[in-house]
């Protein structure tokens, strides 16, 4: 009997009586764990188990997987100084246990989405205000207390520097499904098919990334990644263009210098800045935003008033700061300097 007959034959014996279930999920779970598929079958079983537990139990369940999380984060350090330093060898050491960790995490059943709950890993309060408007979802979000994201996105990084981009494909996926609306995650898996040769792709997910790109640095990118695009096209005119419009968001980018000497020196002559009305056009002959997401900027609006008329002043000067580092509004930065006097 193959494995998946085994979980369906196991999932018909459910009756929806709590107590019940319960005991027959324990019950077959013994009886199969000597099973040439025991893995997936108690893995399987593991995530229906954990489904039915009451609210209670699962919040003593997740409490202990947030104190053990910890020794995570002091370990995680560790990967991302090894990682700073280059040394891959050492990084790969420290890394690899915490996947292992969170995999089997993941396969008790733990953190799964539910009838009334989904689980992330945002690292900030924007990131779900994004994902919230692009999934629609109507189910609560719930902090995951373990740090999925940053052990599976750290491990992608690793793969990709080690140039196993497969596995660094799946780890990235994994990492980005914790938190849809991490933009340097999503560049991060652009970097793959980068690597791969796959422009169409790698311009792709350039687009989406300006979806979720809610500060200056990122919108920056996502303009240096469509210059090396349209470089690689020897569309000369529209690559400075696109690394100029980036420079708009961090004056001060070497990366950007860098990649104008770069473009340049590979066209053979001197490119023109464009003025704005030209890179409009090449915005619009090529599909790519003119700037910051509108649907950021809206947002960010939106909460930013919302919390101002609350006189909820830390959280209107959190969005309203969003809204100001990517537009420089004048009458925002009045708004955000009278919330920061009355606060003094």
């Amino acid at each position: 009997m193959q494995v998946q007959e085994v979980i369906e034959e196991i999932r018909s014996g459910l009756t929806g009586e709590e107590q019940h279930d319960l005991a027959y999920l324990k019950e077959q779970m013994e009886t199969y764990k000597e099973h040439e598929f025991a893995k997936e079958i108690l893995r399987e079983c593991g995530r229906i188990l954990y489904t039915l537990l009451s609210p209670e139990a699962r919040a003593k369940i997740e409490a202990a997987a947030e104190k053990d999380n910890f020794g995570m984060d002091e370990a995680m350090e560790k990967v991302e100084f090894y990682l700073y330093k280059g040394d891959t060898e050492k990084a790969a050491a420290a890394i690899e246990p915490l996947v292992k960790k969170c995999d089997g995490i993941l396969e008790a059943g733990m953190f799964v989405e539910d009838s009334v709950s989904e689980y992330y890993c945002f690292r900030e309060l924007f990131e779900e205000v994004l994902h919230r408007y692009y999934s629609e979802s109507e189910k609560a979000f719930r902090k995951a207390s373990v740090p999925f994201e940053r052990v599976y996105g750290h491990y992608g990084i690793l793969l990709v520097e080690l140039k196993r981009l497969d596995e660094a494909e799946e780890a990235l996926k994994k990492a980005m499904s914790w938190n849809p609306a991490d933009a340097e995650m999503l560049f991060e898996y652009a970097e793959v098919y980068k690597m791969r040769g796959d422009l169409k792709r790698f311009y792709e997910l350039t687009l989406k990334a300006f979806r979720i790109s809610y500060r200056p640095a990122t919108v920056a990118r996502c303009f240096r990644n469509l210059g090396y695009y349209f470089t690689e096209l020897k569309l000369w005119e529209v690559a400075v263009a696109c690394i100029v419009m980036s420079q708009q968001y961090m004056p001060d980018d070497k990366n950007a210098q860098s990649e104008l000497y770069f473009i340049e020196h590979t066209a053979g002559r001197q490119i023109d800045v464009p003025e704005f009305e030209e890179f409009s056009k090449f915005s619009e002959q090529y599909g790519f935003p003119v700037g910051a997401s509108d649907v950021v900027l809206s947002l960010a609006a939106r909460y930013g008033r919302h919390f101002l008329e609350e006189g909820e002043n830390r959280l209107a000067s959190y969005f309203l700061g969003i809204f100001y580092d990517l537009t420089g509004d004048e009458k925002v930065k009045s708004i955000l300097e009278t919330i920061k006097e009355e606060k003094n």
